[in-house]
């Protein structure tokens, strides 16, 4: 009886280490393995339940919506604060990805890092849409900052980052948003 336990238990640790190989990469014989295994659950009710419900979960997490090639950007959505200063150049655009707007919009504001957020962190506070917050991290001696505004009706969501050039009398600015379908959206004002 010993015996048999222990060859059991062998077998059993054997094949956990094959499906945990299966996993990581896989040879020819084991995908192979796979494969028929697959095939066979077919004959076997319970598993064929288990896969199908496991490939309609697959398609409920695909995002609906179109997706679209980037565009050129003229200028940002009215929903977004106004940046003070901001001075947009080439290169900016905005596409759709499953549904959701997004778009950047590179440029330069007069100032420093830190003051430029600032200023900007309060007036858009002042309208009291979004839940704003600022960070600030220093790597290799250089200050970015960060604006984060989340809209407080919405998923909409800005994020203004700020890097200083060269003399350090203007920042470089990245402004990201990202925007959920337009018809979940409340109106602007």
């Amino acid at each position: 009886m010993t015996r048999f336990i222990t060859t059991f238990c062998l077998l059993a640790l054997l094949s956990a280490g094959t499906v945990r190989a299966a996993d990581d990469g896989m040879d020819a014989e084991t995908k192979a393995a796979i494969e028929g295994a697959r095939k066979n659950a077919g004959k076997m009710p319970v598993l064929q339940k288990l896969m199908t419900e496991e490939a309609e979960k697959k398609d409920e997490e695909k995002p609906a919506g179109p997706t679209t090639k980037p565009e050129p950007l003229t200028a940002l959505p009215p929903w977004i604060p106004p940046v003070p200063g901001f001075k947009p150049e080439s290169g900016s655009k905005h596409w759709m990805e499953k549904g959701i707007e997004k778009g950047e919009l590179r440029g330069v504001i007069a100032g420093a890092p830190r003051a430029v957020a600032t200023k900007y962190h309060d007036s858009v506070k002042a309208t009291e849409k979004f839940n704003v917050t600022v960070n600030d991290v220093t790597i290799n001696d250089t200050l970015t900052m960060t604006v984060s505004l989340t809209a407080r009706d919405s998923e909409r969501k800005v994020e203004l980052e700020l890097k200083p050039t060269k003399g350090g009398k203007a920042s470089a600015a990245l402004l990201t948003y990202t925007a959920p379908p337009l018809e979940n959206l409340p109106p602007a004002d």
